[in-house]
C-alpha cells in the first residue's frame, strides 16, 4: 500500500532534468511570482495599470481609421483616402515620407500612373487638402504643429503623436 504523498508523479521525482531547462523553469516561476507580488501591490496601493499608448489616428484590422477614437470615413476608394492611407502606412520613422514611394503607393491602390514630379506632388497636396476638408479633422495638431508637413519638393512629415 502506498502512503501519503507517493503516487503517479514518484516517477519523475528521480529523473534527471537538463541544465538549460531547471533554469528556465526557475526563472519563469521567479517571473511569475514578481507579477503576483505587483498586481497585489497594486490593488492594495490603489493604483492602476497603465494604459496603452493610443495614436491621434490609428487603423482598425478591417481597414477602418479612427481620429481621437472615432471613426473617419467608411469610403477608403476615393482619392483623397487613397492619399491618406499611403502617407498613413508609409514609414513615418524617418525625417520625412519622399514623394516617389508615396506615389508608388498610392498608385497600387488604383489611381492613375503619373511620371510629372509636379504632378505627383499637386495630387498628393490635393488629397492632404481635401482629406482635411471631407473628414472635418482640425489640420494642426495642439502643439500647433500641421498633422501633415511638406518638406520642399522632397517629401510628407506625418505627425501622429501618442494619445492618453
Amino acid at each position: 500500500m502506498k502512503s501519503r504523498g507517493e503516487g503517479k508523479n514518484d516517477e519523475h521525482k528521480n529523473e534527471k532534468v537538463p541544465l538549460e531547462e531547471l533554469m528556465y523553469r526557475v526563472q519563469a516561476k521567479h517571473l511569475l511570482m514578481q507579477q503576483r507580488a505587483l498586481e497585489y501591490a497594486r490593488k492594495d496601493l490603489g493604483i492602476e495599470k497603465p494604459k496603452s499608448k493610443n495614436k491621434l489616428i490609428e487603423r482598425k484590422s478591417d481597414g477602418t481609421f479612427f481620429y481621437n477614437g472615432k471613426p473617419i470615413t467608411n469610403d477608403i476608394n476615393t482619392q483623397y483616402m487613397r492619399v491618406f492611407r499611403a502617407i498613413f502606412e508609409s514609414d513615418s520613422s524617418k525625417d520625412y515620407i519622399p514623394y516617389s514611394p508615396l506615389n508608388r503607393r498610392i498608385e497600387l491602390y488604383g489611381e492613375e500612373k503619373l511620371l510629372d514630379h509636379a504632378r505627383v506632388i499637386k495630387r498628393i497636396q490635393n488629397g492632404v487638402k481635401e482629406f482635411f476638408y471631407k473628414t472635418k479633422i482640425p489640420e494642426l495638431l495642439t502643439d500647433g504643429r500641421a498633422m501633415i508637413e511638406y518638406k520642399r519638393g522632397k517629401g510628407v512629415i506625418f505627425n501622429n503623436p501618442d494619445i492618453g
